[in-house]
């Protein structure tokens, strides 16, 4: 009779104690911002669980018997505050719940600050180098963590100019379409960053026709916008952009489609289209100097990891870089210094594959010119105002940075 007794009133205590731990439970559960988040839900589990370790002055004959039970409220309080789902999107829950002002400043950040291009070309996002085959492998684990639920504790940063971004961080510069990753092994955050940046960024550009008709309004502008007063012609800035596709590629603009628009420094940028690829020329408003230049061209590879390249090539290759740079920078000005800037790791190879050709002019300014080793081209340039002199040192434990003199 005493053992039953005892029974009794142990299983009394257990459901005083169980209704206090559900209740404890069902308050934390209070406190999540975003529903059904797995994440959250893990650090629910550990606090409950701590509940249970708090308990242990119970009799031993019935810590067994609680911890049973205990487990069982546990599993119903979760079940309570995260129904099971066939299929919960958390995506879908995350996106809709961004605000309307944070949708309008992606669509502003792809089509106001930048209106050059086609609108398939300004959607575009470039990265300033590959992904290496490790940060391939973990982005793909990153794209089924982040559709399970799991989001960045932080976002992309958007900067204005590359010169004024932390060279150690990702962000994003919007009027080059250009995403800047940093020189060293991405971490998961990063990689959920840059996911939630694209996810957010096609959801704000083709969600509901008000989507539709800014696009539409934005690409009227750049059509439409006029030059300052006395700067170029329209047709002198092709005639200027078309002289640097020769330059630089050796091709004629003849026969190719041509658009030009005008950035946001209102500098006419002109746009070629071949069969094979899009040539993009930046020529500036008021005297026609060249800005930029780059290509386009579907399977062509900017950057491969790990290639060798011995010095006799690259100095070579930037002899006929040197030549180029003269075209581009005008006739009265004057190359003060040429060099080769490219990283090697401990076996003597070129981690990315690309050399930097940097020539210096005698106004201070710099042409910056890109070589892939993969394709063996020249494939793009850009005038750097006041870049004479600068040096980037950055590299990853292992490697060593070359300034390789061309001349």
């Amino acid at each position: 009779m005493k053992k039953i007794l005892n029974h009794h009133i142990i299983n009394n205590s257990m459901r005083k104690s169980i209704k206090h731990t559900d209740k404890q439970i069902s308050e934390l559960a209070k406190k999540e911002s975003s529903p059904g988040n797995p994440e959250f839900c893990q650090q629910l589990v550990q606090q409950a669980l701590e509940l249970v370790r708090q308990s242990a002055d119970r009799p031993q004959t019935a810590s067994r018997t609680y911890i049973r039970y205990v487990t069982a409220v546990i599993a119903a309080a979760l079940l309570a505050v995260y129904p099971v789902k066939a299929a919960t999107d958390y995506v879908t829950t995350r996106l809709a719940g961004m605000s309307e002002k944070e949708k309008d400043d992606l669509r502003t950040m792809v089509y106001k600050d930048e209106m050059s291009g086609t609108r398939e070309e300004r959607e575009a996002i470039r990265y300033s180098r590959d992904f290496t085959g490790r940060e391939q492998k973990q982005y793909e684990i990153i794209q089924d963590q982040y559709e399970s639920g799991i989001f960045p504790k932080g976002a992309v940063t958007i900067c204005g100019n590359l010169s004024d971004a932390d060279k150690d961080m990702v962000c994003y510069i919007p009027k080059d379409r250009y995403l800047y990753l940093p020189d060293r092994t991405l971490t998961d955050e990063e990689l959920l960053q840059i996911t939630d940046f694209y996810h957010k960024t096609d959801y704000s550009l083709y969600t509901g026709d008000t989507t539709t008709d800014y696009k539409k309004e934005m690409d009227q502008k750049a059509d439409n916008a006029a030059p300052e007063k006395g700067s170029l012609s329209r047709d002198r800035a092709a005639s200027a952009a078309s002289a640097c596709m020769k330059a630089m590629y050796g091709l004629s603009t003849n026969g190719m489609s041509r658009k030009i628009t005008l950035d946001k420094k209102k500098d006419y940028l002109v746009t070629f289209v071949s069969d094979s690829a899009v040539y993009t020329v930046g020529i500036q408003a008021d005297n026609g100097r060249f800005l930029h230049i780059s290509m386009e061209q579907e399977g062509f590879v900017f950057y491969q990891d790990n290639l060798q390249a011995g010095q006799n090539k690259i100095r070579r290759q930037g002899k006929k870089a040197k030549t180029i740079a003269k075209q581009l920078a005008g006739p009265d000005a004057v190359i003060t210094d040429s060099c080769a800037s490219y990283k090697v790791n401990e076996n003597g190879q070129i981690p990315h594959g690309s050399i930097l050709y940097l020539f210096e002019l005698e106004d201070g300014d710099r042409i910056r010119m890109s070589f892939s080793l993969a394709e063996d081209t020249l494939w793009g340039a850009s005038l750097e105002p006041g870049g004479a002199g600068h040096k980037d040192t950055n590299v990853r434990p292992g490697e060593t940075r070359i300034f390789l003199n061309t001349d």
